[in-house]
Parts: C-alpha cells; structure tokens; sequence
C-alpha cells in the first residue's frame, strides 16, 4: 500500500444509525465498507480483505463474537485486527471478544475521538506486521540464494583445494572439445574429505 491510499475499514453492524455514524466518523481518513450482518461481512471479506473490522456482537443470523471467531480462524483472516463496537459492557462479554482474538473492544456510548486513535493506533500495527512478514520474506530468499550460491562456491572451493593438495587421486583428462575433466573420485567423495 503506498502511502497516499487509504486504508479500508469493514464496519459490520445491523443499525443503520450505528453504521451512519461510524461511516460519518471514519471516512475522511479512511476508505469505509459497510455489512449489515454476519454472514454479509464474511462474504464481504471473502472478495476483499479490508485492512480492519468494526464489528458490533449482537446482530441477527451470525453474531460478531461468531463472525470474530470464524475469522480468526482463517489463515487468511485471521490477522485483520477486529474491534468490536458494541453495548455489551459485562466482563464476561469483554473477555470472549478479546479470548477470541479482538484487538479492542469498545463499548457504547464511547467517544468519538478515543476510538478514532485507538483505531488508528491498531492499523498503525497492521502495517508495521505486514511491513515486517515482507521484510521476512525478502530475507529468507536472500538467505536461499546466499546459499546456494555459497554452498556452490564452497563446493568448487572444496574439489580444487582436494586436486591441488592431493593431485595423484585425479586423473585430469582434457576433452576432444579442449574441456577439462576431473576424473578418479566423485565430487560426493571430494566433499566428504577433511584436510
């Protein structure tokens, strides 16, 4: 994502009032997708990942702490930070949100401009996650060619330094095509050799 795109926020809430708000609220800094209900945010998420979920709990059909739990259990959901927006305020009801893997849990009524930092707050950690895997992954294939490149090098080092150091094991014998073969020992054996 280049630092000019917004990033997207799914809001998942089966009030029309609830999703007016928070679309009012978020889409000047962010790109803002709305689902009315569990099984609507699924398919929704399926045909794109948003970057974060707004997810409210009690809706007909899917509840969010369903919807929550069937993302988290997706490999390729399972990162999207969700938060749920809800008026669920008992501990029992905070601590499932957050056991089944919710970033936040926020509770109505709540303040606008709270929630708009810690919702920046959690993409700013998205990013940095994804920036992070992507730097891993560019390691790893740098490490890959690292070595097979040294460990090809190391294999010639290796066969040169044993015919240098023991040239009555090797036949050298140049090719019709003026080519030079090493004959005598397999390049296995010549690896195997300590000097």
């Amino acid at each position: 994502m280049t630092p000019k795109e917004k990033q997207t926020i799914l809001v998942v809430d089966d009030s029309e009032i609830n999703n007016d708000f928070l679309v009012e609220m978020l889409s000047n800094e962010y790109r803002v997708r709305v689902a009315t209900d569990g099984e609507s945010a699924l398919d929704s998420v399926k045909h794109s990942l948003p970057d974060m979920i707004l997810l409210d709990v009690l809706m007909p059909g899917l509840n969010g702490f369903e919807v929550c739990r069937l993302l988290k259990t997706n490999k390729d959901t399972q990162y999207i930070p969700v938060i749920f927006i809800t008026t669920l305020t008992k501990d029992m009801d905070v601590l499932l949100g957050l056991e089944l893997g919710a970033a936040d849990y926020i509770t109505r009524p709540f303040n606008p401009l709270i929630a708009k930092i810690r919702i920046k707050n959690h993409l700013k950690i998205k990013m940095h996650r994804t920036q992070l895997e992507s730097q891993l992954q560019q390691a790893q294939k740098m490490d890959a060619i690292r070595l097979f490149a040294g460990g090809s090098a190391s294999d010639l080092n290796n066969t040169l330094d044993a015919f240098i150091s023991n040239p009555s094991k090797f036949d050298l014998v140049i090719s019709d095509k003026g080519t030079p073969n090493i004959t005598g020992v397999s390049w296995r054996k010549v690896q195997d050799w300590h000097f």
